[in-house]
């Protein structure tokens, strides 16, 4: 029998007359639920079941195709105060995901971009420097290793920030050798050409001195 409740509030308690009766697999409500679990109780509502069992309460929906569907009203947001976990019972941040995440977009937000790199004051490191560092580390300075990475994971962020900042040092560094590339460039086209001149001397002294042996 389906039960139509019209109230500002409802309480359910598990020792409430209400509940000793048992409560219904199916009934509508105008107003607000509030269901109390003690122990290992719970409560069903039409495809919904809540219940707590001692250390955790749950949430849990029956549905066939959408399975559980929480969607607010007229303010368009649903606020969660605590840590969230998915697939996991111990969050350790805002959200905790055990297991793959898609999306179209990710924003995050990050202070400090590395744009001071560019400023005329800063000095990368030289690859001298890195290379040294390479050498006695396996991998590259203020980038987290590989054991690092598995057992504390990476900050998004700041990890794209210090990605960045390792691609403008190396622009950096790319600027400067293509600085002494077209120098060395230079270079070398004024020897080439010295050595053009050079060669009509020598090619002219000796032909002139060709000519001289064929007079005697």
């Amino acid at each position: 029998m389906r039960k139509f409740l019209q109230c500002a509030l409802l309480v359910l308690l598990p020792y409430a007359g209400f509940c000793q009766t048992g409560v219904p697999q199916s009934f509508d409500v105008q107003g607000i639920i509030k269901a109390y679990n003690r122990e290992s109780s719970w409560a069903t509502w039409d495809n919904i079941q809540i219940w707590a069992d001692g250390e955790h309460s749950y949430i849990q929906s029956e549905g066939d195709e959408y399975g559980l569907v929480l969607k607010s009203g007229l303010g368009d947001k649903i606020l969660l105060m605590s840590k969230v976990g998915v697939g996991t019972l111990t969050p350790q941040e805002a959200l905790s995901v055990n297991g793959k995440i898609r999306a179209h977009e990710i924003k995050v937000e990050v202070a400090n971009w590395p744009d001071y790199v560019f400023d005329a004051a800063y000095r990368p490191s030289t690859l001298s420097e890195i290379e040294s560092f390479v050498r006695m580390n396996k991998h590259l300075p203020e980038v987290p290793s590989a054991k690092e990475v598995e057992k504390n994971g990476i900050d998004l962020g700041r990890m794209n920030g210090k990605l960045l900042k390792k691609i403008e040092e190396l622009t950096l560094h790319l600027i400067e050798k293509e600085k002494q590339l077209n120098v060395e460039k230079a270079i070398n086209h004024d020897q080439s050409r010295r050595l053009e001149i050079i060669e009509d001397q020598v090619e002219d002294l000796v032909n002139r001195s060709n000519g001289i042996h064929r007079r005697y």
